[in-house]
Formats: structure tokens, C-alpha cells, sequence
């Protein structure tokens, strides 16, 4: 399943739904990443982007290799507001 996303449970079926997402996809390519269909929330809230400070202790004590993004790289914002995933430096 996709870091990218969080999801909860519909009270009545219990079934998985998605209720929100991160800034750098589209729900629609969260469902692309998942083996199933879930139930999707009538309005899909967009995470807050961790700050400097936060990325700086996922980068350097709690993901160094990237592995948590699913695909071995982390993802930056630009100055512009557009998000990317960028290669980590070796060593």
C-alpha cells in the first residue's frame, strides 16, 4: 500500500476508505499504487508537507536510504510549489 495516503474505516462496513493524501500525488495515482479498490471519502483532504526540521531527521536518522517513498528516493519540493523526487547523494 501507498505511504502517500491515509485511510480510515466507513463506520457501517467497516471497509477501508481513503481520506486523504499527499501533496506530490493524485488520487488516482495513490489507487494505481494499491491492489485493491478502496471506498474514497466524499472530500479528499491534501497532508501538510513536513517541514526542513522534519525532513532533516527522516533523511538523516529514521530513512537514510529513501526506502519509506516505496520507490528508494525522497521527495523535495521546488521553490516554485511543485514536488519531485530527487536522487540522494552516495555515501
Amino acid at each position: 500500500m501507498t505511504p502517500w495516503a491515509v485511510f480510515d474505516h466507513e463506520e457501517k462496513s467497516h471497509h477501508l476508505r481513503l481520506i486523504a493524501r499527499a501533496p506530490f500525488v493524485t488520487v488516482d495515482q495513490v489507487l494505481q499504487e494499491m491492489d485493491f479498490r478502496p471506498l474514497i471519502a466524499d472530500e479528499i483532504d491534501v497532508l501538510e508537507p513536513a517541514t526542513e526540521e522534519e525532513l532533516l531527521i527522516l533523511r538523516s536518522e529514521l530513512d537514510v536510504r529513501g526506502q519509506n517513498t516505496g520507490v528508494g528516493r525522497w521527495v523535495e519540493q521546488s521553490a516554485d510549489g511543485s514536488w519531485r523526487f530527487v536522487e540522494q547523494e552516495k555515501g
